[in-house]
């Protein structure tokens, strides 16, 4: 059990939602900062990013007031949290739980009575430590919104808003993150998430290679200003502007991002570029100085390498790293770059030591390396099997 429970820090540590690396950057001279907005009569603005992006928590703690825990996706188990809930009580972290793919994946919601009962009890020591905010429910690409799927999303609403749950639990946030553009499109859903008190996730994806089933590259469930006055909690996802968790987001798109939640009730942001987890903490940190009023600013405290951001650039393949934390390493004029895990799946990359990779992005430089984004999927050979 306890090598379990030191597995599942891991993956929180290195984000194994988005599959991104255990950076372990030096970032003990970052400045202290509130790590949550409030704001007189309105609830908290929460800024994060899904998973600790290589982060060791009480150091992503010291910027930051909330993180997605994405390991628990992967928690089909008897893993317990107990000690998890009294490091980020202790360190004044809020957390968003993703819910085990079990439910969303295994089952597609079905039967919640006979699952939702060892969730609560495993989600429990969140709740009692005064940590959790919220639930993540993310379904595939193939739960898409027909008759039955409907059923089952009432079925667990009506679950979850029912006497049998206590206070606690009742009032417990939950979103719901679709990958199926039908659900964009229902009435009947709009209606069924609205009583029971479910949040549509609004998302920014670049679904270049289908990753997030049949939506288009952009913006989904994006809140109106009518939507904004009419719930007291929005939730949005930023996977990245380039690819599959990969691509940091300007000024103008966090200003656009910003001016939207300032006017909800409550909202939490989250940054996904587990590819590239530096973008993903610049963003957060930007997008709380902009929640704060403040100019946005490039951090001091990361090395900067903003002059080769966007340059296009090929590469040779050097190795490929194997396993959870999969890489790409290549050689780009001199220089070690890399690819990570998420972005370069369905491309059909010849991987192959020695092959040559074109149109590569410059993302951002993260310890003396390049981090790289794939500009063309289809002119590439399929991969050696």
């Amino acid at each position: 059990m306890a090598q379990h429970q030191d597995a599942m820090d891991w993956a929180d540590a290195a984000n194994c939602e988005t599959f991104g690396e255990e950076a372990g950057w030096d970032v003990a001279d970052m400045l202290s900062a509130p790590t949550s907005i409030c704001r007189p009569g309105l609830g908290e603005l929460l800024v994060g990013t899904c998973g600790f992006m290589g982060t060791a928590a009480p150091k992503y703690a010291d910027r930051l007031g909330a993180v997605e825990l994405n390991a628990t996706f992967h928690d089909r188990g008897s893993t317990t949290y107990d000690s998890q809930a009294t490091k980020y009580s202790q360190l004044g972290l809020k957390i968003v739980v993703k819910v085990s793919g079990y439910a969303t994946h295994d089952v597609g919601l079905r039967d919640p009575a006979t699952w939702w009962p060892w969730l609560r009890l495993k989600y429990a020591p969140f709740v009692n430590a005064g940590v959790l905010v919220g639930l993540l429910w993310q379904l595939p690409a193939t739960f898409t919104c027909t008759e039955e799927t409907c059923e089952r999303l009432e079925a667990l609403g009506s679950l979850l808003r029912s006497e049998s749950q206590t206070g606690s639990w009742l009032q417990l946030r939950h979103a719901f993150e679709f990958r199926d553009s039908s659900w964009f499109e229902s009435h009947r859903a709009g209606e069924l998430m609205r009583r029971h008190r479910f949040t549509l996730v609004c998302s920014h994806i670049a679904n270049d290679t289908g990753w997030a089933g049949d939506l288009v590259s952009g913006w989904h469930g994006f809140p109106t200003e009518a939507d904004v006055e009419s719930t007291d909690f929005i939730y949005i996802r930023c996977f990245g502007t380039s690819g599959r968790s990969v691509g940091a987001y300007g000024s103008d798109e966090l200003q656009r991002i910003a001016s939207m939640a300032s006017t909800a009730r409550s909202a939490i942001i989250m940054f996904g570029q587990g590819d590239a987890p530096k973008q993903a903490l610049e963003n957060a940190w930007q997008m709380k100085e902009l929640l704060q009023g403040d100019a946005v600013s490039s951090n001091p405290v990361l090395p900067a390498a903003h002059a080769i951001s966007g340059e296009l650039v090929s590469g040779v393949v050097l190795r490929v790293q194997h396993g959870r934390d999969r890489r790409v390493f290549v050689d780009v004029g001199g220089r070690l770059g890399f690819l990570g895990s998420r972005h370069t799946r369905r491309r059909g990359l010849d991987l192959r030591k020695g092959a040559v990779l074109k149109n590569l992005r410059v993302e951002c430089e993260e310890r003396g390396q390049l981090v790289l984004s794939v500009q063309s999927v289809a002119e590439d050979p399929p991969e050696e099997s």
